[in-house]
């Protein structure tokens, strides 16, 4: 056996191999070099076959690139916690009975909402959703009418706030807005959001429609006042003013109208009658008849009034007494105050 020392003058005037020649080395050979390499190899040498210095515990390096090679379990101070942005995206194809435990919430991503504010009034077609919309935040400063809302896809939720000063109705079955852009509410007058009001939107992909849920009608709507708004039956007239009008306000939720009214010191005139009608309110009409008691007063009278409203009726009547009889003319002294509730279309 020849040893090589790690000594140049062990090695003087000794021959151990020959590059001339090509022999068998039979014997062993130990270098005792450390921590000096034992052999030095000149570069663009060719590869030696059958040497195994590219093994790991007997495998070739693309062993390790197979999948099916790894085996046991991984060290749970391996995996970063939180997990790296976007890594979720690389467990797609983990079966899911392997994904077991809950999901550090340091490692979920954080759901915010992304709002899209529209300004206008009166009435808006076609709504242009943005892309990564979730929340529509609607300032309107007088009545918004939303026919129809660009952007929907297959469950695509869309929050709807009414944030400014004036009301928000979403439309049902909007006509000015495409087909596949208008909203199903279960009112025909769709629903209509008082100020600081809120519903969602969800796409219903098979109906190619929005549909309306979740709905929080806001603040009572205060009704715009309008004299034409205020008749009697028959050939009896009704006078009331802008300032006769104490309360007239309303709340929509789905198909029920919560409606406020107070009317104080109008006047009745013409030939007496038995009703007096207030028109119901933001265009809505009655679904089925409905009645219920109120106060009045007749001409200085105070008595137990009550009202009623037909099916399909688009307006209230209300009677001077449970027993009938016709109202008396008044020279602005007539009043009438009620909550009605009332189921519409």
């Amino acid at each position: 056996m020849a040893t090589i020392k790690n000594s140049a003058a062990d090695l003087a005037g000794k021959t151990l191999l020959k590059a001339e020649d090509s022999q068998p080395v039979t014997g062993l050979k130990t270098f005792l070099r450390a921590p000096l390499a034992p052999f030095g190899v000149e570069a663009s040498s060719a590869v030696v076959p059958n040497l195994d210095a590219d093994l790991l515990d007997g495998e070739h390096g693309a062993d390790y690139h197979d999948a099916a090679q790894l085996t046991g379990t991984v060290p749970a101070a391996a995996i970063p916690d939180p997990l790296p942005a976007r890594s979720a995206e690389n467990l797609v194809n983990i079966p899911s009975a392997n994904l077991t435990g809950p999901v550090p919430a340091a490692s979920l991503p954080a759901l915010s909402p992304v709002f899209q504010t529209v300004a206008s009034t009166g009435t808006v077609d076609d709504l242009a959703l943005n892309d990564e919309t979730t929340d529509l935040l609607c300032t309107n400063a007088s009545a918004l009418v939303l026919t129809g809302l660009a952007g929907g896809s297959a469950g695509r939720r869309i929050w709807v706030h009414a944030a400014g000063a004036g009301s928000v109705k979403v439309a049902h079955q909007g006509a000015g807005s495409a087909e596949a852009n208008r909203a199903i509410g279960v009112s025909t007058a769709g629903q209509i959001l008082g100020q600081g009001g809120l519903l969602l939107l969800v796409y219903d992909n098979t109906a190619s429609r929005w549909r309306i849920y979740l709905v929080d009608a806001g603040a009572p709507i205060l009704v715009a006042f309008a004299g034409g708004n205020f008749t009697a039956s028959g050939a009896m007239t009704w006078t009331v003013a802008a300032g006769d009008v104490y309360a007239n306000r309303f709340t929509q939720v789905g198909r029920w109208l919560i409606w406020d009214v107070w009317l104080y010191t109008t006047a009745v005139g013409g030939t007496p009658s038995t009703a007096l009608r207030i028109a119901l309110p933001a265009g809505l009409v009655a679904a089925g008849n409905a009645a219920g008691p109120c106060s009045v007063i007749d001409n200085g009278t105070a008595t137990n009034g009550y009202y009623q409203v037909d099916d399909a009726g688009t307006f209230v009547s209300i009677y001077r007494a449970q027993t009938g009889g016709n109202w008396a003319v008044s020279a602005g002294n007539t009043t009438v105050a009620a909550q009605f509730r009332i189921q519409v279309a």
